[in-house]
């Protein structure tokens, strides 16, 4: 009996060490995803790709801020700033969180505008439109929308 249990035992002991390699030898997959942005004076990784924005319910800013054009679909007042739902030109449509400021920026809805990002601090999500909360998240936020020329 008593061999029979350290047999066991050594067997067990080695398909553990051997469970244990093999998950160690896994290669790993990165787990941020997301498009590009393009930063000035650098082309995009995919030029059709929206900006990665920065809202709680989409993940963190980007590391970099950049410009990007889309055609303006709408511009909405919010707590955490001016909420902009604009298309690419293959007609994916994306929100982002801009300046207050540019809400009143109607005369753009439906031309097609060069946005400007930049990381800035809005009102963190979870405050739930308190101001008094004194949290913050950090946003790749619009800052300007400028027409493209024609």
């Amino acid at each position: 009996m008593m061999a029979f249990l350290r047999v066991l035992s050594s067997a067990l002991g080695l398909g553990v060490a051997l469970g244990l390699a093999v998950v160690g030898c896994q290669p790993q997959q990165p787990t941020v995803e997301g498009p590009a942005i393009e930063s000035p004076g650098t082309a995009p990784a995919d030029p059709m790709s929206p900006p990665e924005v920065g809202t709680a319910e989409e993940g963190p800013a980007a590391a970099t801020a950049g410009t990007t054009v889309g055609t303006v679909q709408s511009l909405t007042p919010g707590d955490r700033g001016c909420h902009v739902e604009w298309s690419t030109d293959l007609g994916n449509t994306v929100q982002d969180i801009a300046a207050f400021e540019l809400c009143d920026r109607t005369d753009l809805i439906g031309q097609q505008v060069t946005l400007t990002y930049e990381i800035a601090n809005v009102l963190a999500a979870d405050c739930n439109g308190d101001p008094n909360c004194g949290r913050s998240d950090s946003v790749n936020l619009v800052v300007n929308m400028e027409p493209v020329a024609e």
